[in-house]
């Protein structure tokens, strides 16, 4: 038996259409220990793979997700700086990131898009905290200049 156990196959095995169910069982599990929201679509669009962090940031259940299409399930999005990015990297087969305001959340999203031969995998973190903390800094720093003028 190969020394690197189940991961011999890198990340490719874990995302292989041809893993068997035991195989896919794993594979969930560990996309659920994934801090980020991770999707996976295939070549129609559909969810293929909801983690639990997707879920959590999505505000849905996997299971009223998964065999669904992308742009049905949330038509908004197609018009958004992630929909542009998604049919690019899917486009152009390269990956992508994006970061952006969600205007119905409000909150700030950091994706990064991953073609792959027969569909998508997406990452997803809200990036909220640090766009503030960002926001804080220039006005500390415009606040420093004038007081130093």
């Amino acid at each position: 038996m190969n020394d690197a156990g189940p991961f011999a196959g890198g990340p490719e095995y874990l995302l292989a259409d041809e893993a068997s169910e035991s195989e896919c069982f794993s594979a969930e599990m560990l996309m659920d220990l994934i801090p980020d929201g991770m999707l996976v679509l295939d070549d129609g669009w559909r969810f293929t793979h909801v983690n639990a962090m997707a879920q959590r940031l999505l505000g849905r259940r996997r299971e009223s997700l998964v065999g669904r299409v992308l742009w049905t399930e949330f038509p908004d999005l197609l018009n958004s700086h992630f929909g542009t990015a998604y049919l690019s990297a899917r486009a152009e087969g390269r990956p992508l990131t994006v970061e952006s305001l969600t205007a119905h959340q409000g909150h700030w999203y950091e994706v990064n898009v991953l073609p792959r031969p027969n569909g998508l995998v997406v990452f997803f973190r809200d990036v909220t905290a640090r766009h503030l903390a960002e926001v804080a800094r220039e006005k500390s720093a415009t606040r420093l200049s004038l007081l130093q003028d």
